[in-house]
């Protein structure tokens, strides 16, 4: 819900669609802390355009064939995002590396047997994580 207030703050268009088990394999909270900073990253590239009608970000989970994938996508300023060559992941522009968020989805994925990734497309950013 803090998310969905910054989107409305910051005139970001906001579209969520979940389809997801009530029980996890995972731990809820651990699985939230991950999805908070790929939200956080997303509003913030969304904040980076003047335009609201550039400004939106969509997240999508469903429930597939005993995995759960869910997927942020949102507009990016693709020129200025570099990823990582053993990671495949983004660098953050605010220090070495990947920042933070990055690192603590990574760290996520990684004690819970669950896989990341993120690509852009046509100025889109997705981040998708598979559980």
């Amino acid at each position: 819900s803090y998310f969905s207030q910054e989107a409305a703050n910051n005139e970001i268009q906001m579209d969520l669609s979940l389809d997801i088990p009530d029980r996890l394999a995972v731990p809820e909270l651990e699985l939230a802390a991950a999805i908070a900073n790929l939200l956080d990253n997303a509003v913030r590239a969304c904040k980076e355009f003047i335009s609201p009608s550039k400004r939106w970000l969509k997240i999508n989970g469903r429930y597939v064939g005993n995995q759960i994938i869910i997927e942020i996508a949102n507009p990016c300023m693709a020129s200025k995002i570099m990823f990582d060559e053993v990671t495949g992941l983004p660098l953050s522009d605010r220090g070495e590396s990947h920042g933070i968020g990055m690192q603590s989805v990574l760290a996520f994925t990684r004690r819970n047997g669950a896989e990341f990734d993120c690509e852009i497309k046509e100025n889109v950013f997705y981040a998708r994580l598979l559980i």
